[in-house]
């Protein structure tokens, strides 16, 4: 049996384990590297296909896009939108596939995949405007036809979204207690953040929250950790090694969701394709010419 204090250690980003019953750490929350294109041409089975050699756990983004730089978003499209993203989990998740499975929650897991982020949420880091406290201001048929559409799809979540409901976007005037004590009556199983491990403790105290409300979200993480292989291993993934790392076929994917993820707006004099045989040196000129930092990319950016 694991005391209160255990319990709720479980529930955070960090789910600490409990040493004393051979619980082990476990570290829910990953940031994924940035600079990867998979915009690329309509294409459901490539994106599915794409996705499970990449397998990050929280990587993209889903909500409707509006720009075509930004190489993380999917296309003006709700349909496409929300197709791509139910590709993309599943691609990124399953070992086996769904067909011919009767219980959908009981195959084996990849990954836990989680998207984001939610309607409208469009802008960050410009003339001093975060997302966590923009006021995206959209028109109730906006809202409804484009923005929440996608959402019927899939399901979307992002850390320390308590927190900001909170402190930013005061959504929630209420005290952090009961903030938590509705998430996790409402089924929200995981907090990425602090609040949680902060807070639920004393909710409980207050009796804002029950402990057999953690104990149904312990149950679902823990779940998802057996079927991940956490205690007992993947037998599916456990005959991989180095050779399947830059292997033909995955040089050979890689290079298609580069080219389908590029796109030429101008090609003046026809310079492009460059030619090996007429041009043997490249000067790189400009002020990101060995900025590392750029060329990795990032979803901030002035929204001209």
């Amino acid at each position: 049996m694991m005391t209160l204090s255990e319990k709720v250690n479980q529930i955070g980003d960090t789910a600490n384990g409990v040493p004393r019953i051979g619980l082990p750490q476990y570290e829910w929350w990953s940031e994924a590297l940035h600079g990867v294109s998979d915009v690329g041409k309509w294409n459901r089975k490539a994106s599915r296909y794409c996705d499970e050699t990449l397998t990050l756990v929280f990587d993209d983004g889903s909500e409707v896009g509006k720009s075509p730089r930004n190489a993380r978003q999917r296309p003006l499209s709700r349909w496409r939108v929300s197709v791509y993203a139910v590709n993309y989990v599943r691609g990124l998740q399953d070992v086996e596939g769904t067909e011919n499975v009767t219980d959908l929650n009981s195959r084996p897991l990849k990954v836990a995949a989680c998207c984001k982020h939610y309607a409208a949420y469009d802008v960050d880091n410009w003339l001093g405007i975060e997302r966590y406290n923009f006021d995206a201001r959209v028109t109730e048929q906006d809202m409804l036809e484009t923005f929440l559409k996608p959402f019927e799809m899939y399901i979307v979540s992002d850390c320390d979204s308590i927190e900001v409901m909170i402190n930013h976007q005061k959504w929630l005037k209420d005290e952090p207690e009961d903030a938590v004590a509705q998430a996790l009556k409402a089924g929200l199983d995981l907090d990425c953040g602090h609040y949680y491990t902060n807070y639920v403790r004393n909710s409980v105290r207050k009796g804002k929250v029950s402990e057999k409300d953690i104990d149904a979200a312990l149950k679902n993480l823990y779940i998802v950790l057996m079927r991940l292989g956490f205690f007992d291993g993947s037998p599916q993934l456990e005959k991989l090694d180095i050779t399947n790392v830059c292997s033909d076929e995955h040089i050979e994917l890689a290079t298609e969701a580069a080219r389908e993820g590029v796109v030429l707006l101008k090609n003046d004099n026809l310079a492009l394709p460059l030619s090996t045989d007429k041009i043997k040196t490249i000067a790189v000129v400009g002020p990101h010419a060995n900025s590392t930092s750029a060329m990795i990319g990032n979803y901030a950016g002035k929204p001209d």
